[in-house]
């Protein structure tokens, strides 16, 4: 017999089926973050890519897939695979992601938010969900995406996981949350205004705040995050190799793992070619200065979201005599902040 494949990634979250839970949730454009603590009081997170493969192929029996490190979640009618290997499920030309700004309405957003349940341990009541919208649309569709996740969600294998309450913050205020309570700083950013700044997958986006008061005329989001990097440097490498290069999978992984990339059984380091995308940066970055402002007034800005360390150095051109912070872990910063929020709201609320 074949072992469901998601019983063994949740084992790192210490969670069973049918405990109660508080969790954060982040169904990014380029990843899906959830996060918990473990019975040992630790705070743990995973993440999978926010592929949702639509699936054509009777379901198993257990809800999950044939081999793979994947589950087979339902959304209405439609079947979708998720998880860590859900794209080998995709056809070859198909890149699995939905990059616009009405995501979080998707069938595909609510599938990878349930594969985020099962990977969590599939727990049969939340008390709390938090998560999170970027900062243009946090506004007008907060309520929505409550509205959307609060309730019963059908999972793998018959079970139901429901969310008694679901909240939704700006973005990078996760970011701030995990930077603030987790190196003890937050008395001292109350005070004074901050900029973070989550680079994201499909998007940047940034807020300043005076601790947790978000002052939303100065605070934004703009295009340009990973997956326009990803293009571009594509279609340098094509321009190098004379011949279309498009597996923008395998050239994210490459860039986070040292600009290796492995080409017709070769290695290929693309790293002179870094300067190419560079001006994708220096744009969202003078966006970004744009919309802040002065920066004399900015405390410290903080870097969060995957693509913060790639951005690293283009913010630091804009904010030459700011501390530039670069949280640990950055791909995480997020959904920690997420759960720590839910779990500072429960304490408060009793």
């Amino acid at each position: 017999m074949k072992q469901e494949p998601g019983r063994r990634q949740p084992g790192i979250l210490g969670l069973q089926a049918g405990e109660d839970v508080n969790i954060g949730v982040d169904v990014g454009y380029g990843n899906v973050k959830y996060a918990t603590r473990r019975r040992d009081g630790t705070l743990a997170a995973g993440h999978f890519p926010s592929i949702a493969a639509l699936s054509v192929t009777p379901e198993l029996s257990d809800g999950a897939t044939d081999g793979l490190n994947a589950f087979r979640v339902d959304v209405g009618q439609e079947h979708y695979v998720v998880g860590e290997d859900a794209g080998l499920a995709l056809a070859g030309h198909e890149s699995g992601r939905i990059l616009n700004r009405a995501y979080h309405e998707s069938k595909p957003f609510l599938a990878l938010f349930r594969g985020a349940l099962a990977y969590l341990g599939k727990p049969s009541e939340v008390d709390l969900l938090v998560t999170g919208l970027l900062v243009e649309s946090v506004r007008t569709g907060r309520e929505r995406l409550e509205e959307r996740l609060t309730g019963e969600h059908p999972l793998p294998g018959g079970s139901v996981t429901r969310i008694k309450q679901a909240w939704v913050l700006p973005q990078p205020v996760g970011g701030f949350l995990h930077h603030a309570i987790g190196q003890g700083v937050y008395q001292d950013l109350r005070d004074s205004f901050s900029v973070i700044i989550d680079c994201g997958f499909f998007t940047v986006d940034w807020i300043t705040a005076k601790g947790l008061k978000v002052a939303f005329d100065r605070s934004g989001s703009t295009p340009g995050g990973v997956s326009q990097i990803l293009v571009k440097l594509a279609q340098a490498i094509g321009d190098e190799l004379g011949e279309p290069f498009a597996d923008v999978a395998r050239l994210d992984e490459a860039l986070r793992n040292g600009h290796r990339l492995d080409l017709y059984a070769r290695p290929f380091d693309f790293s002179h070619l870094w300067p190419r995308v560079r001006p994708v940066m220096d744009q969202v970055c003078q966006r970004l200065l744009d919309t802040v402002g002065t920066m004399s007034d900015i405390g410290a800005v903080v870097l969060v979201g995957g693509g913060a360390a790639l951005y690293q150095e283009s913010i630091r051109k804009i904010c030459k005599r700011n501390p530039l912070v670069l949280v640990k872990n950055p791909m995480y910063a997020n959904v920690k902040g997420f759960y720590l929020a839910g779990e500072e709201r429960l304490k408060a609320h009793g």
